[in-house]
């Protein structure tokens, strides 16, 4: 429920921006300059602002996860090597075994 807000807050803001962007171009053809450069300022303040948001909200967003969790993370991917090395010797073994009865 909050997202489907959220998204239509999105939406707006974007739909907003559109015609805002538009209106400025507009206004700096007809060489209303002052009213084009607000409405461009106003586009970039805002499209910064909301960017600015966007990257703290990531930054706040990370997920961090726990020491056990990252152990035991840590213990499978030791243990997956291990088994891999154990694999790739047995099949080195046995190409050497081949050669040697050559």
């Amino acid at each position: 429920m909050e997202k489907d807000k959220e998204r239509k807050k999105e939406i707006g803001r974007t739909i907003f921006l559109f015609i805002l962007f538009f209106n400025a171009l507009l206004f700096l053809l007809m060489e209303k300059f002052i009213i084009g450069f607000i409405f461009s300022c106003i586009f970039i303040w805002d499209f910064y602002i909301n960017r600015l948001d966007k990257l703290s909200s990531l930054k706040k967003n990370k997920m961090k996860i726990s020491e056990d969790v990252a152990k035991a993370m840590a213990s499978k991917i030791i243990f997956e090597a291990e088994q891999n090395r154990k694999k790739k010797d047995g099949f080195s073994n046995i190409k050497i075994g081949h050669r040697e009865e050559e």
